[in-house]
């Protein structure tokens, strides 16, 4: 009996072995390539890259790798982990999948790559990964590389993607979908909007585009970039060079009742954007006379000004009293407030408002070498002296008249108080908002002015 029960042990020990010894077998297999070679090619009319092609065969799988060296080897490091990553996802998958794979026809693992420059420093690279008798879809994957500072870009790189932003940034996608009538994939889209690190992207000059991971997809969303002005980063607009226009510019009737609001002294964080959602709801476009140390401390608010449609204008670097001064500190104060402003918004402003409205020769002797036209008022709310919204809107209405430029400030919150009730009776009385530009140009005006606003 006891010989009996040892042989019965020994057999199933020696099956166990054989088991064991076949799996391990089959893992070499698997592992151990036949066949491995390693080539570099240089990359036509990217001199600085090269690709990198990887081979490597067994008897249940073969792949082809295409990837590319950069000149940052932080950004190599890191689309190397990913290779890695979808390699060793690959052989797992054939382990996984295929018990037999000795006797069936190889898996094959196929990755290529496409190059997109987009400026001297800032890339797109396009991978393609496809899979042959593999239970793994086809994907894309696309890394944008930022070779001056050495890392890959992620989405909130480019875009100020906040809670206060997200719902602004998810009905723009919204609506371009429905242009594009891609209503299918917006199940797609609200879920990798929770991840938008997740999602494949690229973006230029022009546009910005949102792309499937599934190949046959491609393009999902274009988005131009004038309607990402309000969300895009000051970094990604200055380095692409990023200029937003206007809407189309109106064709002013002679006989139309035309006016134009100025705002002094911003941008407010508190106050102009609650003046920006009134002049949206009702469609009226202003100027903005902004002081160039708050367009430093306030960048991407003086950038959603621009991007609105609205006009930017000069109002000094920190709002000194120009007549007190030297010629050279009032070119320092004229030049450098709009070296700054164009540094943020892309585009050097418009016309030059001289702090409190107050000039000399001198002044308009350097609003003349710098070619900006001096632009005071006819009109002033005086909400600078008066911080309740009813006399603001009381001192204007009075005053108004077609042709007039309207002094308001953009830091108090009467005034933004004010403006939804002075909106709405403009409008009633057939009154409409433009920029300054329009307005002189209405009027036939040129050359550097001063100008107060002329009643026609």
């Amino acid at each position: 009996m006891i010989k009996r029960i040892g042989w019965i042990i020994g057999t199933v020990f020696i099956l166990f072995l054989m088991v064991a010894f076949a799996g391990t077998a089959q893992e070499k297999v698997i592992r151990s390539p036949v066949v491995s070679t390693e080539k570099l090619e240089h990359i036509e009319n990217f001199p600085d890259f090269q690709r990198k092609i990887n081979t490597e065969k067994t008897s249940v799988y073969s792949y082809v790798v295409s990837t590319v060296l950069t000149t940052s080897e932080p950004i190599n490091q890191y689309i190397r982990m990913w290779i890695e990553k979808e390699i060793n996802q690959f052989i797992q998958d054939v382990e996984k999948n295929s018990p037999n794979a000795i006797e069936q026809d190889p898996d094959q693992l196929h990755i290529s790559v496409e190059i997109n420059q987009v400026t001297d420093e800032i890339y797109s690279l396009i991978f393609t990964v496809k899979n042959k008798e593999s239970n793994r879809q086809d994907v894309m994957k696309i890394f944008n590389l930022d070779l001056l500072n050495h890392k890959i870009l992620s989405l909130t790189d480019i875009l100020n993607l906040d809670h206060a932003n997200a719902e602004g940034f998810r009905s723009i996608i919204n609506e371009q979908m429905s242009i594009q009538d891609e209503n299918s994939l917006k199940e797609w889209m609200e879920k990798a909007l929770r991840q938008p690190n997740q999602l494949n992207w690229q973006i230029n000059q022009t546009s910005f585009h949102l792309i499937s991971d599934a190949p046959e997809n491609h393009i999902l969303v274009e988005i131009p970039v004038e309607k990402l002005g309000l969300y895009l980063t000051t970094d990604i607009v200055n380095r692409l060079q990023i200029h937003f226009t206007d809407d189309a510019v109106n064709i002013l009737n002679r006989d139309g009742k035309y006016i134009a609001l100025t705002f002094d002294d911003g941008p407010n964080p508190s106050v102009t954007p609650q003046i920006l959602a009134t002049l949206k709801q009702h469609g009226a476009k202003a100027t903005f006379f902004m002081v160039g140390s708050r367009v430093l401390a306030y960048p991407e608010l003086a950038l959603q000004v621009a991007a609105e449609g609205h006009e930017i204008g000069n109002h000094t670097g920190s709002h000194s009293n120009l007549s007190k001064l030297s010629e050279e500190q009032i070119r320092q104060e004229m030049i450098g407030s709009s070296q700054v402003i164009e540094s943020v918004i892309g585009e050097s402003p418009t016309f030059f408002r001289p702090p409190y409205g107050i000039y000399n020769p001198t002044v308009e002797k350097v609003a003349f070498e710098h070619n900006s036209p001096i632009i005071l008022w006819s009109v002033d709310s005086l909400d600078w002296k008066n911080r309740k919204a009813e006399i603001v809107h009381q001192l204007v209405k009075e005053n108004i008249a077609p042709g007039a430029i309207v002094l308001l400030h953009d830091i108090h919150q009467s005034t933004a108080d004010a403006l939804p009730i002075l909106m709405a009776e403009l409008s009633n009385e057939g009154y409409q908002c433009v920029t300054v530009s329009e307005l002189l140009s209405l009027q036939g005006m040129s050359g550097i002015g001063p100008y107060y606003g002329v009643a026609y």
